[in-house]
């Protein structure tokens, strides 16, 4: 997928580069689709945010990035090109990776067949064996961070991998990596070394081969490990299963090294280049290859897209086509932890590929040292086929993360992309908010305070003014919270979206963007830890609907719905961690009977954090005593629509 560049925001060169469109964004950096003017070679093109790159930290961070990626050679890697680190904004080029990663693909077609299982093993543990072979942990492998090509996997993004003397924790103490895939040493915080990757090679393979191995409780195998208990395997294959409860053993001194991986494993262990005969099944393979076809199509720069203008229609050269997701015999639904991941909005004029990504083959670091992951794709019933497209705007009142206080009179809704209809259920009845005495949350010793300066709510959007000072390990602004107490109990709400005037060690100076989704008191709290005290914000009320709620920091909101003879139509949010899974995961349940979204659109435009979606869901007909409930599984509760 290509956005158009947007007006005053992307560049239209970066060094020898010709920059065609945005393939993604994060908290820190961007990551374009580009090539050498005059070329026609492809590559993914990463930046730092302009405003960051004269913060310090963030230069160094990048630079030490690029030397990795210089250290390490495999075809199993994305595989550094070019690079500038001393440039006004530093940026570098890497090898363009053609395909979804592993987090769709499990998510729209279901766990992969031990064929495929084994030659994702090899790859990934001869990628692995480069990178340890360098002096360096990788520290977050996890399905996001694997993309799929023709020609086999590529493990990427370095943005938190460490030289093995350096491996621990930050300077900050904070825990670095995915917590889902950590190893116990990770969760622990003990020291890191190459097994710690092992280990999480062996939950994403559990992960890969069924989703339903592995934990017995939905939590973190590492945690099961730690606490003794051994993971659900008879599921896997015999050679599988060997490898994982050997990558999974507790002492980091018991696990396989990358060279022994491929030793252990039965059959063909590498794609077979010379037959021709694909090394994934035919329904991935065929997404694979479109999404291929659709990138090599984008000839000429997208449209540069100015969002002052609220008349324009961005355009991108390549046009994409709406592809089914259709779900391999067997396919189940995706296990609890998997991330979801970043969903950038789509401008009018263009379709997502459901089930397909083109990523970069380095992704995005996220502020605080986690990496960034890829587009998530929805889940699919045999035989169903789910459509899914983003509208500049589904409704007036989406959240907008600029610092400039909104007009109060909204703008003309605008249609959403032609290829999905209109929305026809009525725009969420707007929230009211009485703002409170404000204040400074403090640190439990002195030295470090952060006072808020100003709270605007705009629609569905809080944004607070925010004024940090602390030494040079103050912890960075974006780990805030709201803590909302109210008569639907008591959540945890992160930010969407931050800008900052003034972010370097020690000072913040900017706004943070959260979503306005429930009713009750809200209190924000620095850093999101208790040894910050709390400033009453002031209290909201939000009609809405219903609530699915898996605990108080997961959560979505139905804020309308509108009944017609085309089926059920729900104007939802959801909010959460980084983890949040994937809206087009969501059914209507009605007596053990699952109904999932036939169209999705989503509003992800102008945000710069994770965990938080808007937009509109379009079901089949259904009876009016169906329920609701987000992603589809028990751990989230149902919610009435009436």
């Amino acid at each position: 997928m290509v956005e158009p560049l947007r007006y005053g925001i992307d560049p239209e060169r970066v060094g020898p580069y010709e920059v065609m469109g945005r393939l993604g964004s994060g908290g820190m950096g961007r990551v374009y689709l580009a090539r050498v003017v005059g070329g026609t070679r492809l590559v993914a093109l990463k930046t730092i945010r302009p405003e960051l790159s004269k913060v310090s930290g963030y230069r160094e961070r990048f630079a030490r990035e690029i030397e990795v990626a210089r250290s390490v050679r495999s075809s199993y890697i994305a595989q550094l090109i070019d690079f500038d680190p001393d440039a006004e904004v530093p940026w570098l080029a890497t090898e363009l990776v053609l395909g979804p990663t592993l987090a769709e693909v499990l998510a729209s077609h279901g766990p992969l067949p031990a064929d495929s299982v084994r030659v994702l093993a090899a790859g990934l543990a001869e990628a692995l064996g480069a990178i340890h072979a360098a002096g360096i942990v990788h520290r977050d492998v996890k399905p996001s961070n694997v993309l799929l090509s023709e020609s086999g996997p590529r493990l990427v993004d370095f943005g938190v991998a460490r030289p093995v003397r350096q491996a621990g924790l930050t300077s900050t103490g904070q825990f670095v990596g995915t917590s889902a895939y950590a190893s116990p040493e990770q969760l622990l915080g003990q020291e890191v070394g190459p097994p710690s990757d092992m280990f999480s090679l062996g939950v994403l393979l559990t992960e890969t081969a069924s989703p339903g191995a592995g934990s017995s409780e939905r939590q973190a195998p590492a945690v099961d490990v730690i606490e003794g208990r051994t993971p659900a395997l008879s599921c896997l294959p015999r050679d599988l299963r060997t490898v994982v409860r050997t990558c999974l053993a507790r002492d980091p001194a018991d696990r396989p090294s990358p060279a022994e991986v491929p030793g252990m494993l039965a059959g063909r262990a590498r794609p077979d280049r010379q037959s021709g005969r694909p090394w994934l099944p035919a329904p991935v393979f065929s997404s694979v290859r479109r999404s291929s076809e659709c990138l090599r199509a984008v000839t000429h720069p997208a449209t540069a897209f100015d969002p002052g203008r609220m008349d324009q229609q961005p355009t991108a050269t390549a046009d994409f086509p709406r592809v089914a997701t259709t779900a391999m015999p067997g396919s189940r639904t995706p296990a609890p932890g998997l991330p979801a991941g970043r969903r950038p909005a789509l401008t009018v004029g263009l379709s997502l590929v459901t089930g397909l990504l083109v990523v970069a083959g380095v992704l995005l670091m996220r502020p605080g040292g986690d990496s960034g992951t890829g587009l998530g794709v929805g889940d699919a019933t045999p035989g169903a086929t789910v459509t899914v497209t983003a509208s500049a705007r589904p409704f007036d009142d989406r959240p907008n993360s600029t610092t400039t206080p909104p007009r109060t009179t909204p703008s003309p809704a605008r249609t959403p992309a032609a290829s999905g209809r209109a929305p026809s259920a009525a725009p969420p009845q707007r929230p009211a908010f009485t703002r409170g005495t404000l204040g400074v949350s403090r640190y439990q010793e002195p030295g470090y305070a952060a006072t808020v300066t100003s709270v605007v709510a705009h629609g569905h959007q809080l944004t607070v003014g925010l004024r940090a000072r602390g030494r040079t390990d103050l912890r960075e602004a974006n780990t805030t919270c709201l803590e909302v107490r109210g008569s639907d109990g008591t959540f945890t709400v992160h930010p969407f979206a931050q800008h900052a005037e003034t972010a370097r060690p020690g000072t913040f100076d900017g706004t943070l963007a959260f979503p306005l989704l429930v009713s009750g008191r809200y209190a924000l709290r620095y850093s999101c830890r208790s040894d910050y005290s709390t400033v009453d914000l002031g209290t909201a009320r939000v009609p809405h609907i219903s609530i699915s709620r898996y605990s108080d920091e997961y959560f979505a909101v139905i804020l309308s719905t509108d009944r017609t003879s085309r089926g059920l139509q729900v104007v939802f949010a959801s909010t959460g961690r980084t983890d949040l899974r994937d809206p087009r995961t969501s059914c209507l349940n009605r007596g053990g009977a699952e109904e999932h979204p036939v169209d999705v659109r989503l509003d992800r435009s102008e945000t710069t954090l994770d965990h938080f979606h808007y937009g509109v869901m379009d079901f089949p007909p259904v009876a009016a005593n169906s329920s609701f409930t987000y992603s589809c599984f028990p751990d989230y509760s149902a919610a009435p629509l009436a």
